[in-house]
């Protein structure tokens, strides 16, 4: 009997297991199934969204920024208050307004009842008239003037060539030619020599910066340094012009020491007239000039030196090369090699052939 019992109902522990595998078996198909739907939920969307997305994809792809929906704008309208605004003035009474009082001295009403009758001028004012006949006129006289009373050249100096002249140097030379104009005593157009002047020590001062100026860079990029300018002083009269003079004087009849006068004068002269045309810009009278100076038997190494500072201006580089060899030849018959070593180291930055002969006449 108790086996019979046992046989016919199923332990409790298999009864339970079956129950909880049926409902796993419920949520599991039941899963499968929302998942089911979701995706094809999913895919429908995406069907019916295609062209938005692929919008959105080509945006994505191209800047690379997601497009953010933004809230839209409120706009809120400000309120206009119509009621009146009302101001208070203030209060002020009678007793605190007062007439002002106005006082007015016995001077300036005795001032005001008289009128003065005086005008005051207004101040001179200074106007600056320059002359060109007046100036020309004096330039020709200062010339004459100096032929008859110039009888030694003046030095120059070797200065840069980027240095410009300056105002106050044709200013300073305008003044010289009037004081010399106004000195000088009327000469007689009749009469087309120049009259003797009395024999005097003084000689006339012509402005040392108005020679023409080199360029003293070429000598320091050859090594050499030059600590101040040079000065070259002129060769002495050759005896030749003595004996010209005294010749001229016996055909003439002039005395001897006014036509060695006239013939020395000449010189200064034209290197007056070259120094000058150099100034007022005239480049090619200031070069006619040096060249007819430079071709006097008298000439010293500053012409030629003046003359290389010219074609050094103008960029005439193998011109100035000749000018200054020309004038260390000259120094070295002088004796004044130091002189001629510095033209020298300028010559061999402009003139290689050049230099190589002047160093054989150095001893170098």
């Amino acid at each position: 009997m108790t086996q019979e019992a046992s046989t016919a109902s199923p332990p409790p522990s298999r009864s339970r297991t079956k129950s909880r595998g049926k409902l796993v078996g419920l949520i599991a198909w039941v899963v499968r199934h929302v998942v089911a739907a979701v995706i094809i939920l999913g895919l429908f969307l995406g069907y019916m969204m295609q062209d938005q997305l692929a919008d959105v994809f080509r945006q994505v792809v191209a800047t690379g920024d997601v497009p953010v929906e933004l809230p839209p704008l409120v706009v809120v309208e400000p309120v206009i208050r119509t009621e009146p605004v009302v101001q208070h003035e203030p209060e002020i009474s009678e007793q605190s307004i007062e007439e002002p009082v106005l006082e007015v001295s016995s001077a300036l009403a005795d001032a005001d009842a008289t009128p003065s009758t005086e005008v005051q001028s207004p101040p001179p004012v200074a106007i600056e008239v320059v002359e060109q006949a007046a100036l020309i006129a004096d330039s020709e006289t200062s010339e004459s003037v100096v032929n008859a009373t110039s009888s030694e050249p003046v030095s120059s100096e070797f200065v840069s060539v980027e240095s410009t002249p300056s105002v106050s140097a044709a200013v300073e030379l305008i003044a010289t030619e009037s004081a010399v104009a106004e000195s000088a005593q009327p000469v007689s157009s009749d009469v087309p020599a120049v009259e003797a002047m009395p024999p005097t020590d003084e000689v006339a001062e012509l402005p040392v910066s108005e020679a023409p100026v080199v360029d003293t860079v070429v000598a320091s990029e050859a090594g050499v340094e030059t600590s101040a300018p040079v000065s070259i002083e002129p060769a002495p009269a050759e005896p030749s012009i003595v004996a010209d003079a005294q010749q001229t004087a016996g055909q003439d009849g002039t005395p001897a020491d006014t036509a060695l006068a006239m013939i020395s004068d000449e010189l200064p002269a034209l290197w007056y007239q070259a120094r000058k045309a150099y100034w007022f810009g005239d480049m090619a009278g200031s070069e006619e000039a040096y060249r007819q100076a430079a071709m006097s038997a008298d000439a010293g190494p500053d012409i030629f030196g003046e003359l290389g500072n010219l074609y050094m201006a103008q960029q005439r580089e193998m011109e100035a090369a000749e000018a200054y060899f020309d004038a260390a030849v000259l120094l070295i018959r002088q004796g004044k090699h130091d002189t001629a070593n510095y033209l020298l180291s300028i010559i061999d930055n402009l003139k290689s052939a050049r230099a190589e002969e002047l160093r054989q006449l150095l001893g170098q």
